[in-house]
Formats: structure tokens, C-alpha cells, sequence
């Protein structure tokens, strides 16, 4: 090649050469970058208790040794992807098995994770959606947010009006409401949900349309007999989808009504049961719980008719299950079932965490006015203090004891 020749080729010449550099030293970039990623240990997804010692949680394996110590005002379980949720000075991230930040805590509450990682998060008073990774997929925009019905779509709030969004925050039917009840439009029931405006109550469809005008003082969700408990003038009654009285309101107080076509009433403080027109079957001559009392949901429902034909009352100090006659036929046992009896075992004075095998692996109980976690053998292994710190016991010197 002649030097002319060379001197007008070089630049191209140059840029080849720099085009392959730069193209190996990428390419060993990515390799690199690939096996970095390959080596970053993903999310364990190993078995972890949850346990609460002196108000905080952690969490232990079950061979009763601590995974996280106990230092999370907050917590919930490990979920599917091996992170869980947890409260930490007054804010809300994301552990691994390990206890290490997999997002910081940043937020101000949280609610409704999903299998996907998704979750509602709440920054500066407002809700949004965020990823796995803290991210946000819905910009925190919204006063309230309420539990997802069956379609996933949820009840928020803007201005202090009540709407229906979807998964993604797009407005299904614009905030207008000053309230809207119940998992809503249910398809197998009536495609109604219940919404209040002014005061009054009345049904919409999914559109937001008024399906039953605002007219009642309260009303409930329709039962699959396409009945709505209402409420008017202080009494209660049944009504249809076109919002007319089924039963007409002269009862305190109507539960739902079972398979067999009854349902609990109130009248005067007392309970019985009702058929769909509102007739007594069973007259109001029960209390409808072992002691008489209103002070729970399952209390002001009343206790409906089971799958088994029985329903279960309280009449002059006798408490057992009646048939539709009205009549007993089992007492009722006094000893209640612990819904978490299978994994803890509680008594007056501490809790003991069993693993599947029915096998003690914790235990948690004061020392001291201290509360403290014992493993399997007694010892103490939170908080990481000896007896004598626990109960600010000071350790006698050999003169004292000689001297006793």
C-alpha cells in the first residue's frame, strides 16, 4: 500500500480497530456483569416463625434457633419470594430471611400483597402501588383504600369521595360517594354493591348508576336469596333489588338466613327466627349467645342455623343448639378452641411455640416483669441479657458470701 494511500485510509482504519476494542471489552463487561448476577444469593424461601418477645417480632427456624432477632415493631410472615414486610422506627420495608433490607423502610403502612410482589403502600398520607423492589407502578395519590373484592378492583378515596379503581389505579366509577359498602358487585348475587350519599343509603351498579335510590338509613350487601338487610325509621327489614319491602322493618335486628330458609330476628332484646316472609317460626324467647350479650359481629347477626340443622342459643342460664323446632338437643361445651392451638399451646403465664410435630421449640413468659424467649433446653436467648441483667440483680461478691 503506498503512503498516500495509507495516510487517506487511516482514519477509517482507526475507527475498525476501535469498533473491535470496544466491542471485546463489552462483551467481557457483560460476561462479568452475568457472573456477578449468577453469584448474588437469591431470596431463601426456608420456613420462619413469627414470634413477639417484649413487643417485638422476629423470627425463629424451626429448630428454635433466631433467623431475625426480635427488633421490628411490626412484622408479617415470609412470603413466596422468601421477603417479608416488617415495621422498623416507625416506617415500613422489606427482609430477607436474613434480616437484611431488601427494600429500606421508607413508607408509612402498607396492605394487600399479592402473589406477584405487588402491595399498597402508603408515603406522605397518601396510598400507591409499588413492586418488590419499593418501585411505584400507582403514584400515591389516593386518602383510603380498602381490601380488593373479587374482581381485584378497590374502594378509594379522593377528596374525601368515595370511587372504584382497578389493579392498574384507573377510575372505574369516579369519586362521588360518601361511602361505598362490602365486597361490591358481586355477579353470583345481585351486581349491586351498596353506596351512601348524603346520609341515605341506596344500591349502584358497577357503572356508579343509581340501581335503588338513596332512601334507607342502612343497608347491607344482598344475600345469594337476592335480599338486602335494610334499615328505616330504626328498624330493620329485608328488601329486593328494586329496593321494595320484602319484610317489612319491625324487626330490631335480622340475621342471615340459612340454607333452610330461616334466618335470626331480635324483638325486644330477645332472638328468634323468621322464614323469608317475615313470620316467626321459632318465637324471640332466646338470648343468642352463651351470655347474652351484643358485643360482637357474630353477636348482632345473631347465631344462624348451620349446615347441620342446629342453631346455637342461650335460655335461662341453659345454653345449647336447638333444632327448627325450637327445641335443645346438645348443650353447649364451654371450652373454646384457640384457632392457633395446633401451633401454640397458651396458659396464664407464657406461650410455648410447637414445631409440626407437636414438639416444643419456644417458649415466651416473664422474668421479672421481662418478657423473654426460652428455647427448647430453658435457656433464655432473647433479650441477649444473663438473669442477672434481666432482673438488675447485683452478683454478690466473695466477701458477702463468705460472710453469709
Amino acid at each position: 500500500m503506498s503512503r498516500p494511500l495509507f495516510r487517506a485510509l487511516r482514519p477509517a482504519i482507526f475507527l475498525v480497530l476501535s469498533l473491535i476494542f470496544l466491542s471485546a471489552f463489552k462483551s467481557e463487561s457483560d460476561k462479568a456483569e452475568t457472573q456477578n448476577e449468577a453469584k448474588k444469593p437469591e431470596l431463601t424461601k426456608e420456613i420462619l416463625f413469627l414470634v413477639a418477645v417484649n413487643g417485638l417480632y422476629g423470627y425463629l427456624t424451626p429448630e428454635g434457633d433466631w433467623a431475625v432477632t426480635p427488633r421490628f415493631e411490626a412484622a408479617n410472615p415470609f412470603r413466596e419470594d422468601g421477603a417479608a414486610w416488617v415495621g422498623f422506627t416507625g416506617k415500613y420495608g422489606r427482609i430477607d430471611s436474613q434480616g437484611e433490607w431488601v427494600v429500606p423502610p421508607q413508607f408509612e403502612s402498607f396492605r394487600f400483597p399479592d402473589a406477584d410482589g405487588l402491595i399498597w403502600a402508603k408515603s406522605n398520607g397518601k396510598w400507591g402501588r409499588i413492586n418488590a423492589k419499593g418501585e411505584w407502578l400507582i403514584q400515591p395519590q389516593f386518602e383510603s383504600l380498602l381490601f380488593p373484592d373479587a374482581e381485584g378492583q378497590f374502594r378509594v378515596t379522593s377528596n374525601r369521595k368515595w370511587g372504584r379503581i382497578d389493579a392498574k389505579g384507573e377510575w372505574l366509577i369516579q369519586p362521588q360517594f360518601d361511602f361505598i359498602f362490602g365486597d361490591v358487585f358481586d355477579k353470583d348475587k345481585s351486581g349491586l354493591a351498596a353506596a351512601m350519599r348524603g346520609r341515605k343509603w341506596g344500591y349502584i351498579n358497577s357503572k356508579g348508576e343509581w340501581a335503588v335510590p338513596p332512601k334507607f338509613d342502612e343497608t347491607y350487601s344482598f344475600d345469594n336469596n337476592g335480599l338486602a338487610l335494610a334499615k328505616s325509621d330504626g328498624k330493620w327489614g329485608r328488601i329486593n333489588t328494586k329496593g321494595e319491602w320484602v319484610i317489612q322493618p319491625i324487626f330490631d335486628f335480622i340475621g342471615y338466613f340459612a340454607a333452610n330458609g330461616l334466618a335470626s330476628a331480635e324483638s325486644g332484646g330477645k332472638w328468634g327466627y323468621i322464614n323469608t316472609k317475615g313470620e316467626w317460626v321459632i318465637q324471640p324467647i332466646f338470648f343468642n349467645n352463651a351470655g347474652g350479650e351484643r358485643s360482637t359481629l357474630q353477636s348482632k347477626f345473631g347465631y344462624g342455623f348451620t349446615s347441620n340443622g342446629l342453631a346455637r342459643v342461650s335460655l335461662g342460664g341453659r345454653s345449647g343448639y336447638i333444632n327448627t323446632e325450637g327445641d335443645f338437643v346438645v348443650p353447649v361445651e364451654r371450652a373454646e378452641t384457640d384457632p392457633a392451638a395446633q401451633r401454640w399451646e397458651r396458659s396464664r403465664d407464657r406461650r410455648v411455640l410447637t414445631n409440626a410435630q407437636g414438639v416444643p421449640i419456644l417458649s415466651i413468659e416473664r422474668v421479672c416483669d421481662t418478657e423473654v424467649a426460652k428455647n427448647a433446653k430453658g435457656e433464655i436467648i432473647w433479650p441477649q441479657k444473663s438473669m442477672i441483667q434481666i432482673c438488675e440483680i447485683d452478683e454478690p461478691s466473695p466477701t458477702r458470701l463468705r460472710e453469709n
